[in-house]
């Protein structure tokens, strides 16, 4: 297999190049599944309090970078920035409520 061009990040609305990227080789995106693996096994250690937390965090940090984030999501899909904004608003309200309902929503239950 030769070497692999960059992948591109064009603006739909400009044809703009805002990046490129370097493909990875399969070594390279195994050792990644297995470095996903070993912190998903972390993860559902966590007492559900504490993932509760991070989830908080992280709607946290969305809205707090809610303009660059919206920003970005124009550039690269062509999103009306405000679209791109209640995108993360989503995203944050989804955190929200999973951090709020997810011990119910993980709990045993028989059935």
């Amino acid at each position: 297999m030769g070497a692999s061009r960059p992948l591109q990040s064009v603006n739909p609305a400009t044809g703009e190049t805002i990046a490129e990227y370097q493909p990875h080789d399969e070594a390279y995106a195994n050792a990644a599944i297995e470095r996903a693996h070993a912190c998903f096994l972390r993860w559902r250690g966590q007492p559900f309090a504490e993932r509760a937390q991070l989830m908080r965090k992280a709607a946290q940090l969305l809205r707090e970078r809610k303009a660059a984030l919206a920003r970005l999501i124009t550039d690269e899909m062509g999103k009306l920035l405000k679209d791109g904004a209640a995108e993360i608003e989503k995203c944050a309200l989804c955190c929200e409520h999973f951090a709020a309902h997810g011990g119910v929503i993980l709990a045993d239950e028989q059935i």
